[in-house]
């Protein structure tokens, strides 16, 4: 038994849920501040632009939160899915935004690309 006992016991335990009280909204919880007290300010991905851009998805593998997404062009200028059967019609891969509200602003994409091609600031989106 031993150790592999008291592992078991502690990975089966249940987990306590932090909840925030009913009352207090997001905006209230939220700070604009480091661990520590510095102060910090997001600086949300805002727009992808397309003729920089070169598809290479680092900013995409460093994003946990599926803000941008791969998507192919064709000749005629056109967002395609990257399905196996419409490889032949892809002129050119590019990232494109995903779901522009999940950013929280901490900067990872821009820091890995090497294009330089996105616009971030401190404009927040608007709720779904």
């Amino acid at each position: 038994m031993g150790w592999q006992s008291s592992a078991r016991k502690t990975l089966s335990a249940p987990v306590k849920e932090r909840r925030r009280p009913s009352h207090l909204k997001v905006e209230s919880i939220m700070s604009n501040a480091t661990r520590d007290g510095r102060a910090w300010q997001p600086e949300y991905l805002l727009a992808i632009d397309a003729k920089k851009c070169i598809g290479c998805g680092r900013c995409y593998k460093v994003c946990g939160r599926d803000v941008m997404t791969l998507k192919g062009i064709n000749e005629d200028g056109e967002f395609i899915s990257l399905d196996d059967d419409e490889d032949d019609e892809v002129e050119k891969k590019i990232m494109v935004m995903n779901d522009d509200g999940a950013c929280i602003g901490c900067g990872a994409c821009a820091r890995v690309c090497p294009t330089n091609c996105q616009t971030h600031g401190t404009e927040k989106a608007e709720a779904a």
